[in-house]
């Protein structure tokens, strides 16, 4: 057996073993998980680093991209903050302490630094299961910057992760693939160090929606991966270029259509979808039909009207309305489910619609009922 194959094995092994160690910790509510991360992280690229002995030279453009990446994580940050002026500025974080630096902050660097350095020896190895586990790898220990994701309890909270966090640690984790096979870690751990590591030093942040930046920051690796690689990469056949500019398109339309999928559950366009989950509108609307809704803003409402709003719960109720009073300036719509015998106790104000449903999409919202029934 060759030295390179031998190398291979106790990579696929260590490797393994680290990702092993990590998975539980996304699913278990512990103080001490980034610490533990950044513990087993560390100890994986000190073996990973020392077992391998041959390594792929990297590009003569190194420096050149280490540069570039430093500036737009910089750039990032400056219109990041900047952003402020438009949406106002919050108390986002605590202030730095000792506590934050030991628990937070230096576990959290020691998770960057190690991730980069076992991410650039796995992809230097030939072999799609080496690669396919080092994205694994990286992505489960991306997630476990964050919050991770321990408080899955509800249909809605996944989609808030699948949306805010899993979807840009996926695209950040195609940038970093890309720029560590080409031109080392140094470029990825300069990077993530600013983007990531800010928010200890800054405690104020601009007031912008969580969906905002989390498309921000879907969109932002995949520019900067196809900047690089048009601005670098060297010119091949034609045919090789057209089949290149098909493969961006194609990525392109299909990371549009999940982010505007995202949005539209999420309701940050005008308009929203709601599945539908009770029977109360059977008959017009029935369980597992999905509606889209045009977001409430004031507009005309009238009998015979369906909307959605939110109760005293603060569940989210599509029923018709069946009578518009004005009371001292102040309308109030009284609602019924179609399939109900009685209309709906008390009446509805402005303040609580979310919208006026539009389109029935028949049988569309399953999958979501589906996956509810799974987090019961």
């Amino acid at each position: 057996m060759s030295e390179m194959a031998i190398d291979r094995k106790k990579l696929f092994a260590v490797t393994l073993a680290v990702l092993a160690v990590l998975l539980p910790l996304l699913f278990v509510p512990f103080a001490y998980n980034r610490l533990c991360a950044a513990v087993a992280l560390s100890l994986a690229a000190a073996l990973t680093f020392c077992l391998v002995k041959k390594r792929k030279a990297f590009s003569i453009h190194k420096r050149q991209v280490l540069m570039l990446l430093t500036i737009t994580a910089f750039l990032y940050l400056a219109l990041y903050y900047i952003s402020g002026l438009f949406f106002g500025f919050v108390v986002a974080h605590a202030r730095l302490t000792l506590k934050i630096a030991l628990m937070h902050l230096i576990p959290s660097a020691l998770i960057i630094i190690a991730t980069e350095i076992i991410r650039t020896v796995l992809l230097a190895e030939a072999g799609r299961a080496i690669k396919a586990l080092a994205f694994a790898l990286c992505l489960v220990a991306e997630l476990l910057l964050g919050a991770g994701i321990a408080d899955v309890t509800s249909i809605n909270r996944l989609m808030d992760i699948v949306a805010l966090t899993l979807l840009p640690a996926v695209t950040s984790n195609v940038l970093y693939h890309y720029i560590a096979k080409r031109y080392g870690a140094l470029p990825n751990i300069v990077y993530r160090l600013v983007v990531t590591l800010h928010t200890y030093f800054i405690w104020v942040g601009p007031a912008m929606s969580d969906i905002l930046e989390a498309f921000i920051r879907i969109l932002l690796p995949v520019a900067v991966c196809v900047f690089i690689d048009i601005l670098y990469k060297k010119r091949q056949k034609t045919v090789s270029r057209r089949r290149d500019r098909w493969s961006y398109a194609g990525a392109a339309l299909a990371l549009a259509l999940v982010i505007s999928v995202v949005m539209l559950i999420s309701c940050q366009f005008r308009f929203g979808v709601l599945v539908i989950a009770t029977p109360s509108m059977e008959g017009e609307l029935n369980v597992g039909d999905a509606v889209i809704f045009e977001r409430y803003d004031g507009q005309r409402i009238e009998n015979d009207d369906i909307i959605i709003f939110n109760n005293d719960g603060g569940s989210r109720i599509v029923h018709r309305v069946i009578d518009v009073q004005n009371v001292n300036g102040e309308y109030r719509y009284y609602t019924k489910g179609d399939a109900n015998e009685k209309a709906d106790i008390g009446y509805v104000t402005r303040s609580d619609i979310v919208g006026v449903v539009g389109i029935k999409l028949a049988g569309a919202g399953y999958p979501s009922l589906w996956l509810r029934e799974l987090f019961k």
